[in-house]
């Protein structure tokens, strides 16, 4: 009976000391209209690969979003997706794709909750990670030329 205690303790330091609250946002841009590349080339719509000499940034993109999960970060309670700041962002800036996307998670306001290490020994405690997305929206040389025309 006092190596089972002796056992249970051992577990729960270990698990206190070590504990795993968090979150493993999936980013999604499922509905974009405009390409995202993590790189400095983008396909064209004839999937012609243009790089940094066939393009010219409009814009900067900057999107932020806080992903849950629990149950030791195997449950993600909420998509992370991206689409919808992609259009509104691409748009506004009258781009054609985003470049050089940055992915990051930094310090945020839910890092309080995943230092509750105590209860990360339950799977319902929740965890989160706050998601930010960076990087330049571009538009193709060719395109510009005759997006100046129209205007």
């Amino acid at each position: 009976m006092k190596a089972k205690k002796s056992l249970v303790v051992v577990f729960l330091l270990i698990v206190c000391l070590t504990g795993c609250a968090g979150a493993r946002p999936r980013i999604h841009f499922d509905t974009a209209k405009y390409p995202v590349s993590m790189s400095g080339v983008v396909l064209d719509s004839s999937g012609r690969a243009l790089g940094p000499k066939d393009l010219y940034p409009v814009g900067r993109f900057k999107a932020y979003q806080r992903g849950w999960a629990i149950l030791y970060s195997n449950l993600h309670t909420n998509k992370v997706d991206f689409s919808e700041e992609v259009n509104k962002q691409v748009r506004v800036a009258d781009g054609e794709a985003i470049v050089n996307l940055e992915v990051s998670t930094g310090e945020s306001k839910c890092q309080c909750i995943n230092f509750g290490q105590l209860f990360q020994i339950f799977p319902i405690h929740p965890g989160c990670v706050d998601v930010f997305l960076d990087g330049d929206i571009v538009r193709s040389r060719s395109s510009g030329a005759s997006s100046a025309r129209r205007k």
